[in-house]
């Protein structure tokens, strides 16, 4: 299988990069793309690496505008049947 981790900060990127390297013991692989929600380029950069069957995110959904971008970028990205889980602290 092959995972996607995405996040809009430059340094978070580098932190998954970093850990990701530790796990790769096992089938798989990690890859790492910045994905800004509003960001064109961004969106079109993954929609290249897709369809996905499961996206999942945390912590992704900040106001009105995120929320827009959220629902373009699950139209482009899921596979047909995908699911998408996202988790939201109170």
């Amino acid at each position: 299988h092959e995972v996607v981790a995405t996040d809009r900060d430059a340094c978070v990127l580098e932190n998954l990069r970093a850990n990701s390297g530790y796990s790769s013991q096992g089938p798989g692989r990690v890859r790492t793309q910045q994905l800004r929600w509003q960001v064109e380029e961004d969106r079109m950069a993954a929609k290249a690496l897709g369809p996905f069957d499961i996206i999942a995110g945390a912590d992704v959904i900040y106001d009105r505008t995120t929320c827009d971008g959220v629902r373009v970028v699950l139209k482009h990205l899921l596979a047909k049947y995908a699911e998408a889980i996202f988790v939201e602290r109170d």
